[in-house]
C-alpha cells in the first residue's frame, strides 16, 4: 500500500493546517510558558508579556481543543499533554533557544525600531 507524502507547502494538507495552526506568536509563546507542570491563567498571562486577557483565552481554548494542552484535573490551572509536551521539546525548545542566541544578528539586519528594542531573557 502507498501512502500519499505529506506536503505543509500544499495547501490542502493536513500538516499544512497544523503548521497554520501554530504559526501564530501567541500559541508558540504560550505552550513555551507552560515548561513547567502546571500554571494557573494568571500565571500565564504574567509570563506571556502583552498577551491580553481574550487574546490568552482564545489562545487556550485553541490550544485545548486540538490537544496541546489541557486543563488540570483538579480545574486548577493548564498544562501540556504529551503532544504538546513533545512539540515544545522537539520544535518550540529548541526555536526559542534560536531566537535568544541570535538576536542581535537579526537586529542588525534590519532598521532599528523607533524606540526601545532591548529585551530580558525569559524567567523560566
Amino acid at each position: 500500500m502507498t501512502t500519499a507524502r505529506r506536503n505543509v507547502l500544499d495547501p490542502a494538507c493536513g500538516s499544512r493546517r497544523v503548521v497554520d495552526m501554530l504559526a501564530d506568536t501567541w500559541s508558540v509563546l504560550v505552550i513555551y510558558a507552560l515548561d513547567d507542570d502546571r500554571l494557573r491563567y494568571r500565571q500565564i498571562e504574567q509570563r506571556v508579556g502583552g498577551i491580553s486577557q481574550k487574546m490568552l483565552t482564545q489562545t487556550l481554548r485553541k490550544l485545548t481543543r486540538h490537544g496541546l494542552v489541557q486543563a488540570a484535573s483538579d480545574g486548577d490551572g493548564y498544562q501540556l499533554t504529551a503532544l504538546g509536551r513533545s512539540l515544545l521539546d522537539e520544535v518550540l525548545e529548541p526555536l526559542c533557544t534560536w531566537a535568544q542566541g541570535h538576536v542581535d544578528d537579526v537586529r542588525d539586519r534590519r532598521p532599528a525600531p523607533a524606540s526601545g528594542g532591548g529585551c530580558a531573557p525569559p524567567e523560566r
